[in-house]
């Protein structure tokens, strides 16, 4: 693994395991956490692997790849369960915390959600307007390189390379809210900040 470049990170609730993809070659690491030990490597994306989760109900491990799939894998028994495809390259993924869905999202600013139990598609989101500074402006070239979910696991949050934080209804399939990063309100909040010093 000396020569492997690391780009993404997964580690479950109990510590045990600590799982890393890399984008080259196209494998995923998993190793003790206690012990340091290289246990396994998993093989079979034909991309960068840029995103791991593991599922907080059973342990299993979803990856996402720049080939354009999510994948499912027991890590215990390195065994490949599932290959989902996508219409682009699949930049981040998230677990409901009680591990019973599964949300991707991909350069095209799609997120798909799952079932991971079934691997059956609940629902598809086209969130490429929403990434735009208004409502009647043309999608932009955006991605959404950050998801997760709500405490509830009724909303998703998504965020990437735009100034937004999207919020959306999973059972409504709608844009709640969107949250803006303004370079003018934190230029002032610096501003504010100065002025403290001051006094």
């Amino acid at each position: 693994t000396s020569a492997a470049s690391l780009v993404s990170l997964a580690v479950d609730d109990d510590g045990e395991l600590v799982c890393a993809g890399a984008d080259d070659p196209f494998e995923i690491y998993v190793w003790s956490a206690r012990t340091g030990k290289l246990l396994d490597a998993l093989a079979g994306h034909e991309g960068p692997v840029s995103c791991l989760a593991l599922n907080p109900r059973d342990g299993s491990l979803a990856s996402g790849s720049w080939d354009s799939t999510l994948r499912l894998w027991n890590v215990y028994r390195n065994e490949h369960l599932e290959k989902l495809e996508h219409p682009a390259e699949v930049l981040a993924l998230a677990y409901r915390r009680d591990g019973k869905q599964l949300s991707t999202s991909t350069r095209d600013a799609t997120i798909h959600v799952w079932d991971p139990a079934t691997a059956h598609l609940l629902a598809v989101l086209d969130c490429a307007r929403d990434l735009a500074s208004d409502r009647l402006s043309r999608p932009t070239a955006a991605s959404l390189d950050s998801l997760s979910y709500s405490v509830d696991g009724r909303c998703l949050l998504a965020a990437g390379r735009s100034r937004f934080v999207c919020i959306y209804s999973l059972a409504q399939k709608v844009l709640l809210r969107k949250l803006r990063v303004s370079a003018h309100r934190r230029a002032l909040a610096l501003d504010d900040d100065d002025d403290d010093d001051d006094d």
